[in-house]
């Protein structure tokens, strides 16, 4: 249901960015997944591209390119993991990353998802290391607007004090 809403509302912009100088980029999604196997946690970074993301743009003669292949994509996005800690009992839950390519730089829209502050800061600090192969670039050359978006998804179970309640936060 959820991948049916996101291609709902992404098709609209991407007719929507043949019309302007602009582009569309839609990442291959990621799953953090959290496990505790003999009472250690065990943290995986899958990327698992349900919705048939790209590290190139759409809408534009020369695609901007986000990175060179999904090895460098899967590296930028690999301390998603560090932020399991501040996780506690099972979470299950997702961000939608809104972001701009204007020229070489990324600046990110908005941050949406469950409530950890720690998350969405991590999040906010991998799209300012990461450095873009190229931009999008019109008939003439010229470098234009590249709108993209990112679905993280989390399954994280984690191991609980004793004296703590299991939470669960779902969207």
């Amino acid at each position: 249901m959820k991948k049916l809403l996101f291609i709902l509302f992404l098709f609209p912009l991407l007719i929507q960015a043949q019309d302007k100088e602009e582009a569309i980029m839609v990442l291959p999604d990621l799953l953090v997944k959290g496990e505790v196997v003999n009472e250690q946690q065990k943290d995986t970074l899958i990327v698992t591209n349900y919705l048939n993301g790209s590290l190139l743009s759409k809408g534009s003669p020369t695609p901007a390119v986000f990175c060179k292949d999904s090895d460098e994509y899967k590296h930028y996005f690999k301390d998603l993991l560090y932020c399991v800690v501040h996780l506690k009992g099972h979470v299950q839950g997702c961000f939608f990353v809104d972001f701009v390519i204007k020229k070489r730089k990324i600046t990110i829209s908005y941050i949406q998802g469950f409530d950890e502050d720690v998350i969405k800061e991590e999040i906010a600090s991998i799209f300012k290391k990461i450095k873009i192969i190229s931009p999008a670039r019109n008939e003439k050359g010229k470098a234009i607007k590249t709108k993209g978006f990112l679905l993280i998804r989390y399954d994280v179970q984690t191991a609980l004090p004793e004296d703590s309640k299991e939470i669960e936060i779902t969207p």
